[in-house]
């Protein structure tokens, strides 16, 4: 398990987590609303390189295969090369209320 925690996102906020390895390994992307995700969330996955553009709000590129969008919960399992990674759980459908959502990441899931 590289992630395992609870994240306080505030209303039309985001939070990110990271992660690395030196070989391409299967990873599994799991996200789980906890409190106020009735409305939904986003989940992306990205290169770290990546974040720099997503916090200016310029054009940056993600992973397709692994975003959720207007999700209470989300599952992933896919193949990613070597290199640091950047996950992304976005509080882009409640503008009043923050929001608890559970993410896990697990390299080599069996």
């Amino acid at each position: 398990m590289v992630i395992d925690e609870e994240m306080a996102i505030d209303a039309d906020g985001w939070q990110a987590r990271g992660f690395s390895f030196p070989s391409p390994r299967p990873v599994q992307v799991t996200a789980k609303g906890i409190k106020n995700t009735d409305k939904g969330f986003r989940v992306l996955l990205m290169d770290s390189a990546q974040l720099k553009n997503f916090k200016a709000k310029k054009e940056f590129r993600h992973i397709p295969s692994f975003e959720g969008l207007k999700i209470r919960s989300y599952s992933h399992t896919g193949e990613l090369p070597a290199g640091s990674w950047v996950a992304v759980v976005m509080n882009s459908e409640n503008i009043i209320n923050s929001m608890v959502v559970e993410l896990k990441i697990v390299v080599d899931p069996k």
